[in-house]
């Protein structure tokens, strides 16, 4: 039987903890979606900045480059999931990062798409799009960050769109004005708060906006016991054991102690687990 054992876990290569960046799934909750925009990596056309203060998170992105006329230049996709159907309006909250004016340096390409990645129409409310259903959204307040969200020049009109239940969308953003600061994204149930005004996306409540929390993301992976596993076998058990690899479930490489674990996965709950380890 030692022979045997042996020449399994032989044969079963250490894995290496390899660990990629993706897109996480915002969850809607009681009629929320509040995305920090810098959960995202912020691609070629954005940058990540922390240097002017009153953000929330952990900072925000900035627009590297002026796109006026040509949408989907260094797109962002923040996918998110609605438990709850209705009509729900769109707010970014940001802020215009250089000089005076309230007209420049303050808006940014928007649009929201299915699961499939086909653009959602929003509710009429006379938008003014560009190519590819992508939506200028402005702001007009250069004292500091504000939630206004408004489309179509010199006449406020907000965004909304009918999502469904149970069903997977995402918010797009792509740059169009340099200096532009994005600090978060809300969608909201217009049945169950007032933000904002409905037509326009001005009259923000402010103070509202920003006592909301992040939504959470779902979790992702394979269920291994209590935890996740992602496409690569690997598990963080957080204090329990650190890093696993199970993807040779029921046996379980340690990152931690490098060797071959018996620990079957639908053993394992949030109180523990009986383990054998065997010798060299």
């Amino acid at each position: 039987m030692t022979n045997k054992l042996t020449i399994l876990l032989a044969a079963l290569a250490a894995p290496i903890l390899c660990l990629t960046g993706h897109a996480q799934t915002a969850l809607e909750a009681d009629g929320l979606v509040v995305i920090e925009a810098e959960t995202q990596d912020s691609g070629l056309r954005f940058d990540f900045g922390d240097s002017i203060t009153g953000f929330k998170g952990t900072g925000y992105l900035r627009g590297n480059v002026n796109s006026f006329n040509t949408p989907n230049l260094g797109t962002i996709t923040y996918p998110l999931r609605i438990s709850r159907a209705g009509t729900y309006q769109f707010a970014f909250r940001s802020r215009i990062g250089v000089g005076t004016s309230n007209t420049d340096n303050n808006d940014s390409f928007i649009r929201l798409v299915d699961s499939n990645g086909n653009p959602v129409t929003p509710v009429p409310n006379q938008n003014v799009a560009t190519s590819g259903s992508w939506y200028k959204v402005y702001m007009n307040d250069a004292r500091g960050w504000s939630h206004q969200a408004s489309n179509k020049d010199n006449d406020p009109h907000s965004l909304s769109w009918v999502l469904e239940s149970g069903q997977e969308y995402a918010i797009q953003m792509s740059v169009r004005s340099r200096d532009h600061l994005v600090d978060r994204f809300i969608l909201w149930d217009r049945s169950q708060y007032s933000l904002a005004n409905q037509v326009t996306g001005k009259g923000t409540n402010e103070a509202l906006f920003n006592s909301l929390e992040a939504s959470n993301f779902a979790p992702e992976g394979t269920p291994w016991g209590p935890y996740f596993a992602d496409a690569q076998g690997n598990v963080d058990t957080g204090t329990f054991l650190g890093w696993l690899n199970v993807q040779f479930d029921p046996w379980a490489w340690s990152y931690s102690i490098s060797r071959y674990m018996y620990l079957p996965g639908d053993s394992v709950t949030g109180s523990g687990a009986w383990t054998y380890i065997p010798k060299d």
